[in-house]
């Protein structure tokens, strides 16, 4: 593949984010070690950014990643090795050295009109990274 973009379930009631990661609709940690050492562009939606922590967690590596503004997730995150940039839901971080963008979705949303301006910029940039 030239690129891959992951989305995961939002936290649902009080549970953190991470806990939920067995219940993402996207969980292929092989896979996406498998584009991240190909070196290829990931985006990262939603809860994702808690899974990219995890797979580069299990290579001994680290990115600047985002789910937003929660403080329990963006502990998770720290706690697998990266660092966690809080962020706006319509905007994205961007880890230029491991090709990862993320933007919060809806970990901050409340409506798809409040998670698209991150997505859309999101994706835009995952293309322009695609050599």
């Amino acid at each position: 593949p030239k690129n891959m973009v992951i989305y995961g379930a939002p936290k649902i009631g009080k549970t953190t984010a991470l806990s939920q990661l067995d219940n993402c609709l996207i969980i292929d940690l092989e896979n996406g070690s498998e584009v991240h050492l190909l070196q290829k562009p990931i985006g990262a939606i939603c809860i994702a950014p808690a899974m990219m922590a995890k797979i580069l967690g299990n290579l001994d590596e680290s990115a600047n990643l985002t789910i937003g503004t929660d403080k329990a997730t963006a502990g998770d995150i720290k706690a697998m090795g990266s660092v966690h940039v809080s962020c706006p839901v319509d905007e994205m971080v961007v880890d230029k050295e491991k090709r990862i963008v993320t933007t919060p979705a809806y970990m901050e949303a409340k409506s798809i009109k409040d998670a698209a301006e991150g997505i859309e910029k999101l994706v835009a940039e995952v293309l322009a990274m695609v050599e």
